[in-house]
């Protein structure tokens, strides 16, 4: 195979675009730039040529006359192992991204390389390297120094000039050498040992990484990133703009949401975009048993942050180191939270006096998922100053999210798929999307070993839009973990008979989620609903025998489930939490109902919007419901379910008999005939107890006969009087309500 063909049949495999073979023998064309590898990846035969052996570095240098577009004055080496890759045909060269950024190659250009003889390489005594992007390391000591000479020491060789990237801190940057010592002319590379002396100068004045390189793998956060970026850069750069109005500047600010929506992920990257010195620490991780030993780790990590002001103190999950007070806590909690509280002031007081000197350039970015529980003095003004709330993100949210964790996964998910899975989504954070991304890989590594007996070179896994949407529905969200009920797959087609309130339902529950411009369209709102995440609450659960939980409850669950909207709270036996007010015999007891139904009002109706939430009730004593509890604007649709008539029990029996294998004289419309005034449960009682009578006659019985559904009737009493048909419609006469056969 020619190298024309070869090349092309490589860049084809990787969707890379074919180019010229290279015109000399000792020179080589760069068909892809790798984000993942650390080598020079060259075919098996040109590392017989190079006379190397994989992992042996070589020297690369750019051809000048690699490109037309080629930058002048770049002609410049760079050190980098060679790794065979069969893939590949001879001449063509895959080069790492370190390497193509220390060179600025790109796919097409033409390089040089050559192994490097050990005879003539001289020891580096001193490397002199300067950082010249990503975000200025403030502390250049022996630490950072030893950090880099033993990764140097791994390259093995050096050139003058060359780009180096070093991951420090989290934080990636790159650094040129200056100069290397002894400074021979004609060498080209040195070698580095653990003798070799390096040396860090200071970054180039004025550096700094643009925050959109920063924050590029957070995605859905644009608003809490920028809101938060202006507090810490006027409050770290320029404090003088507040003193300038004689304002104090802000010294805390608190993020809080629920768990895994990515506080702590926001709070870490602004404290890495800004270059301040920071300290982390965890409130449950600081806290201690022993006797002020909790208080001296506070004192002694603030004093830290101003020694080495300007400074970000993060404290995470700060509800455990400052919880509320007035609730059941221990002395020594106490006495953390005033230790806190007096440590926050002292910033304060700093900042207040020093009119913007350096030493009071201090502030405090706090975490919790449970602000409730965080003591109320920590939220005052001259502490945790700003409140930042990340929500549970909507749609939008979820997109940019899946799209930034999916940059650094193959895949081929179109873009079309990401949206239709962000739509899908709801109630999820960002936590449980990561998560589902993760089952995602699982399953196309799975995927991609069934199909072909093992991984190799030509098997890559890559993940399709079936994985994730797999991967996603093996991830609960974290918002709904808590109230979760597994709905069973139950369609329209399965119930039978209640065409109207089939009907009604639909209007009620799918016309908002699919028909939601025409709503708009005419300036009307759907009556409280939409679709998908389900709570379902039975009457009796919310209470509680100390007084104001049973309140509590109500608001915690609407608080969910506007968070994990769309949603349905379905209330069960609601005539349990909703009967009329003054109506219980006991004082105590029907003041506790009549509060739990003036909280539960006021969360219909109040104040916060309900966009997004169905409420769903069901109840079979409609008489002592408040009257307050059925006026349009809160239950919008109330319908009285009658018991099926003749047309609604043949479709019922048409439903359960359908898997059902029935006998010649199996006549369903005497059947229902024979039903009148059974409820729908009883109507499918008579085929359940039909099929269970043919077993007992024969256990090997195939088919169900007429005998056995006549036997069924016989042995089923219906459970619905006269006097309660008679009640229910009487009822349903005097309020008005909506009737239903």
């Amino acid at each position: 195979m020619s190298k024309k063909k070869a090349a092309k049949s490589a860049s084809s495999s990787s969707s890379i675009p074919s180019y010229p073979p290279p015109p000399t023998d000792d020179t080589y064309r760069v068909v892809a730039i790798s984000s993942t590898s650390t080598r020079i990846s060259v075919s098996q035969p040109d590392v017989l040529k190079l006379r190397g052996y994989p992992g042996e570095s070589v020297i690369i240098t750019p051809n000048s006359g690699s490109s037309p577009n080629l930058p002048t004055g770049l002609l410049s080496r760079a050190v980098g192992a060679i790794w065979p890759d069969r893939h590949l045909a001879s001449g063509f060269i895959n080069v790492p991204r370190d390497v193509a950024t220390a060179l600025q190659l790109q796919p097409g250009f033409l390089v040089s390389l050559h192994r490097p003889s050990p005879s003539i390489i001289p020891e580096a005594e001193k490397v002199i390297i300067k950082q010249t992007s990503g975000i200025p390391i403030r502390r250049i000591d022996v630490t950072l120094e030893s950090y880099i000479r033993q990764m140097l020491v791994r390259s093995t060789y050096l050139c003058q000039d060359q780009r180096i990237t070093v991951t420090y801190e989290a934080t990636e940057r790159v650094f040129r050498v200056e100069s290397i010592q002894p400074d021979i002319s004609d060498i080209v590379a040195y070698s580095i040992t653990n003798r070799t002396l390096v040396t860090v100068k200071a970054p180039l004045k004025g550096l700094r990484t643009s925050i959109n390189n920063v924050f590029s793998h957070i995605g859905g956060l644009d608003d809490q990133i920028r809101q938060l970026n202006e507090f810490v850069d006027l409050t770290l750069r320029t404090p003088e703009r507040y003193t300038q109005f004689g304002l104090r500047p802000p010294r805390g600010f608190l993020l809080h949401g629920s768990s895994g929506t990515g506080k702590t992920l926001v709070a870490k990257s602004i404290a890495q975009s800004t270059g301040a010195y920071v300290v982390s620490l965890s409130g449950s991780d600081i806290v201690s048993s022993h006797y002020g030993e909790t208080e001296a780790k506070l004192r002694q990590v603030f004093e830290d942050a101003s020694a080495n002001s300007p400074s970000i103190v993060l404290l995470d999950d700060v509800e455990a180191l400052c919880p509320r007070r007035d609730g059941d806590v221990t002395e020594a909690e106490r006495r953390a939270v005033a230790t806190m509280l007096t440590l926050l002031d002292g910033i304060s007081s700093k900042s207040a006096s020093s009119d913007g000197d350096v030493a009071s350039k201090v502030i405090v970015i706090g975490t919790t998922s449970r602000i409730d529980a965080l003591d109320e003095a920590m939220r005052r003004p001259g502490r945790f100053d700003q409140e930042l709330e990340i929500c549970i993100p909507n749609a939008i949210q979820r997109y940019e999210i899946i799209k930034a964790l999916l940059n650094n996964v193959p895949n081929t998910i179109p873009d079309h798929g990401i949206r239709t899975i962000a739509n899908a989504a709801h109630a999820y954070v960002g936590a449980d999307l990561y998560g589902a991304i993760q089952e995602a890989s699982l399953i196309a590594i799975s995927r991609c070993i069934s199909l072909r007996n093992g991984l190799d070179g030509d098997a890559s896994p890559c993940m399709e839009f079936l994985d994730l949407q797999k991967g996603l529905g093996n991830v609960k969200p974290s918002a709904m973990r808590e109230v979760y009920v597994e709905v069973p797959q139950v369609y329209w087609k399965d119930v039978g008979g209640q065409a109207d309130i089939k009907q009604k339902l639909i209007e009620a529950v799918a016309w908002p989620l699919h028909h939601a411009d025409a709503f708009a369209r005419f300036g009307i709102r759907p009556p409280r609903e939409t679709k998908v995440n389900f709570i379902s609450i039975k009457g009796p659960e919310l209470y509680s025998k100390y007084v104001g939980e049973s309140e509590k409850a109500v608001r915690d669950t609407f608080k969910r489930a506007r968070a994990a909207a769309p949603s349905i709270v379905f209330f069960d036996e609601i005539d349990a939490m909703c009967s009329c007010r003054g109506a219980s015999a006991s004082t105590t007891d029907g003041s506790s109902s009549d509060r739990v139904l003036a909280q539960l009002l006021s969360e219909i109706d109040g104040v916060e919007s309900m966009t997004g939430v169905t409420i769903l009730a069901a109840t079979n004593r409609p008489d002592i419901l408040d009257s307050a509890l059925l006026r349009p604007g809160r239950i919008d649709r109330v319908l009285y379910v009658a018991p099926p008539d003749q047309v609604s029990r043949l479709e019922i029996l048409h439903v359960r008999t359908r898997n059902m294998a029935l006998t010649e004289d199996v006549d369903l419309e005497r059947i229902a005939d024979m039903t009148h005034k059974f409820s729908g449960a009883e109507v499918v009682a008579v085929c359940q107890e039909a099929a269970m009578r043919a077993m007992d006659e024969n256990i090997q019985a195939s088919k169900v006969a007429m005998r056995h559904f006549e036997h069924a009737i016989s042995v089923i009493t219906p459970r619905i009087t006269a006097s309660m048909i008679e009640f229910y419609e009487s009822f349903a006469d005097r309020s008005g309500l909506s009737r239903v056969l």
